[in-house]
């Protein structure tokens, strides 16, 4: 018997429920915080009270999302699962984000893994690469092999490294960014600061894919991932 999937909740969350990645009780505040930003509707549970709870405790806002957020930004100490907890949010949006309505003929949308250097992005990368690579539904959405910066997935997406820099940054059509370390970026009295690497890829964002609804709902990653997340992922789940 498959599991039904609520379509009132995005359905990255929906993923990533199914995959099991924030299941841990250690992964319970990353899982709120990614709740939050994505505006998943809550329930009348102990869980979902608790959240909010949690919620209020690190922002001081007492009221729960109703709308996706654009942006969000987290301050987390040294192994606090930032990056490990952004790359599961990254494959998710990647591998269930439907962008084909918003992409010209030939036009990909990326997910930029962005770090101060490339060999900082690649630690992203590799989570990025296991998880895909961790799960059969998943990998089929691979299209040829990886390279040490890219990946390519078969519904017009792709996940691709990239060095903090404001002039390079520029022209790509982005369904995400994963800022890493922004904190340790350069500063505003230098030559590459900061906030102009920011301003450079803030307009390429797909900022209406992420805010309507009805667009994620209508999922279709190729290779049938979204098929199988209706009823087990692996044996016995």
């Amino acid at each position: 018997m498959r599991t039904p999937i609520l379509l009132d909740r995005p359905p990255e969350l929906v993923a990533l429920d199914r995959l099991g990645w924030l299941q841990a009780p250690s992964w319970q505040p990353w899982r709120t915080a990614l709740r939050a930003l994505l505006a998943d509707p809550l329930a009348s549970t102990d869980a979902d009270t608790d959240a909010v709870q949690l919620y209020t405790q690190c922002t001081a806002r007492t009221t729960w999302p109703t709308r996706r957020h654009k942006e969000g930004w987290f301050l987390v100490g040294r192994r606090g699962g930032k990056t490990l907890a952004m790359s599961k949010l990254a494959v998710a949006l990647a591998c269930f984000t439907d962008v084909t309505p918003y992409l010209a003929p030939g036009e990909v949308a990326t997910v930029m893994l962005l770090a101060a250097d490339r060999k900082q992005a690649r630690i992203a990368y590799r989570y990025v690469l296991g998880l895909l690579h961790e799960e059969p539904a998943l990998a089929v959405l691979i299209v040829g092999d990886p390279t040490r910066e890219l990946i390519r997935l078969r519904n017009r997406t792709v996940i691709e490294i990239h060095t903090a820099d404001y002039r390079s940054t520029r022209g790509y059509t982005l369904l995400a960014c994963l800022a890493d370390e922004a904190a340790f970026w350069s500063r505003e009295h230098q030559a590459n600061p900061d906030v102009e690497i920011i301003n450079a890829f803030r307009p390429g964002l797909l900022h209406p894919v992420l805010a309507a609804r009805r667009h994620l709902h209508r999922v279709r990653p190729e290779g049938r991932a979204l098929h199988r997340l209706h009823g087990p992922l692996r044996p016995g789940a």
